[in-house]
């Protein structure tokens, strides 16, 4: 190409020259070898320094300005690297990105368009757009390419793979910064019949890694699980499944179905469930979080589900809500720690009408620990006797409260003749062979009771303050309620994945309609 520049004769600096491209080519063509080097970032350049008349400049030094923008006028400047040519005859050769490398983001987009400015002199008009040299040709279809960057689809009827010795087997990125939706990844597997197929199968071998390994910064997913049942079959189907099985007996191992952590926000939920139906769902059960063990070792201990909190200023292991009943146990529990309440009692089948009814009894409430004895005793000749406790009674017990009631007759003589001593306690003032009915208390002295007193007025804590248990009762809005901040945060929680669920839902309708 020419490209003519008016100037005043004898005008240096407004140099009239001459520019002939006589070529430019990528350096490191794609030409299959046994020993790949990697691939320069260097483009090489001549060209020729004229007169208006044809004429080679002085032998000497120029400055020339290249630059590479992604239109023909104007656009965006996607590169710039000056340099110092040295011509003789007019003639000059350079080495362009050896000051500002061209790396695969200079070349992202396919239209780009080569700019020249020589010393101080208007930039060259018109641009020169850069074309595909011999061989690199090859990159249309990967044959014999070795690093770099595609842009563009790539569709293969058989396998890809990578491997790499010391990074990355594959490596896909993606930018955009439109809203629509974007994938760095996408996997899809299609075919008929009943087929186990994987989207995204990743499988690592090595002995501490992961099969499919992600990080998200600035989403809000760091993986995200979504199952489309085709039909009514008695299957299972999970969003996200996990599963860890050793090959072998692992003594030592631990392993996880599904791990999860989250920490240094506000609010943190190592693993969050939630399960709903639509108004047209069948009647069925659902399950927010479902967990079972069924260890058939000779030791094994199973957690249907483990639950463990610490380090916080309040620290619940399990937190339940639930308008029927926040918790419901099938077989035995056990309370390592204090159990509070508003209220309790037993319920069984009435016993006198137990296909219809229930019958309960509220439990015995105390400001004390106390523990409740009673029994029934006939008194000997001298209307005396003596009761005798458990081993371990004074063991647990102290501060003893007595009560004693005649029985067939009046007894208003009888008294407590001897206090508890050595696990005995004597009764007298009756008469011979009368019936007496006994009831002795005591406050809990165990080394838990004493180190875990009970206090019967306990001031609300700072954030407790001008909340109630059950605001209602007290003619206050549910917004007062202890509960109501953490209840809100479930329940938004809640409504924001069944949010994303009819989002992800409607998203899948399109995909579809454009497959």
């Amino acid at each position: 190409m020419q490209i003519e520049v008016n100037r005043e004769k004898n005008s240096a600096p407004r140099a009239l020259l001459l520019l002939r491209v006589v070529f430019i080519v990528v350096a490191g063509l794609a030409v299959a070898s046994v020993a790949r080097a990697e691939v320069p970032s260097t483009i090489s350049y001549q060209g020729r320094l004229a007169t208006p008349a044809g004429s080679p400049v002085a032998d000497g030094t120029y400055s020339i300005a290249f630059r590479i923008y992604d239109d023909s006028t104007g656009g965006n400047l996607f590169w710039e690297e000056v340099k110092s040519v040295t011509t003789k005859n007019g003639s000059f050769s350079v080495q362009l990105g050896e000051t500002n490398p061209l790396d695969q983001n200079t070349f992202s987009i396919s239209n780009l368009y080569l700019a020249i400015q020589v010393g101080a002199d208007p930039e060259s008009a018109p641009r020169s757009k850069l074309n595909v040299v011999p061989y690199a040709t090859l990159v249309g279809t990967l044959d014999g390419a070795w690093g770099g960057m595609v842009v563009g689809d790539i569709y293969a009827t058989g396998q890809v793979s990578g491997s790499s010795s010391n990074g990355s087997g594959g490596y896909f990125q993606s930018f955009k910064s439109t809203p629509a939706n974007q994938y760095g990844l996408v996997g899809r597997f299609s075919a008929s019949g009943s087929l186990d197929g994987s989207g995204v199968y990743g499988y690592s071998r090595p002995a501490d890694n992961y099969g499919v390994g992600g990080e998200f910064e600035g989403g809000y997913a760091g993986v995200y699980g979504y199952v489309y049942p085709t039909g009514n079959t008695d299957l299972t189907y999970g969003g996200v499944l996990g599963n860890a099985i050793a090959t072998a007996p692992q003594q030592e191992a631990h392993l996880y179905g599904v791990l999860a952590n989250a920490s240094d926000a506000l609010e943190n939920t190592g693993v969050f469930g939630g399960a709903s139906g639509s108004a047209g769902s069948l009647a069925g059960n659902y399950y927010g979080l479902s967990g079972s063990a069924t260890g058939t070792g000779a030791q094994a201990i199973n957690y249907g589900v483990y639950a463990r909190a610490e380090g916080g200023w309040a620290n619940y292991g399990i937190y339940a809500e639930g308008n029927t009943r926040a918790g419901f146990f099938l077989g035995d529990v056990q309370v390592f720690g204090s159990l509070s309440k508003l209220g309790g009692s037993f319920k069984i089948d009435h016993p006198l009408d137990p296909a219809n009814k229930y019958l309960q009894h509220s439990f015995v409430e105390s400001p004390d620990m106390m523990n409740i004895y009673n029994g029934n005793i006939t008194l000997d000749n001298d209307g005396k006797a003596t009761v005798t406790m458990p081993e371990w009674f004074e063991a647990l017990n102290r501060d003893f409260r007595y009560q004693l009631t005649a029985i067939g007759a009046p007894g208003p003589n009888l008294y407590i003749a001897q206090k508890m001593t050595n696990n005995q306690f004597s009764i007298a003032g009756g008469s011979a062979g009368m019936e007496v009915s006994w009831q002795v208390t005591g406050v809990r002295h165990d080394a838990w009771a004493e180190a875990n007193r009970i206090q019967v007025e306990v001031p609300k804590s700072a954030d407790k303050i001008g909340t109630y248990m059950f605001p209602e009762l007290f003619g206050k809005p549910q917004s007062m309620g202890e509960t109501y901040e953490m209840t809100k945060r479930a329940a938004d929680a809640m409504r924001q994945a069944v949010q994303t669920r009819e989002r992800m839902a409607a998203k899948r309708v399109v995909e579809k309609s454009t497959e």
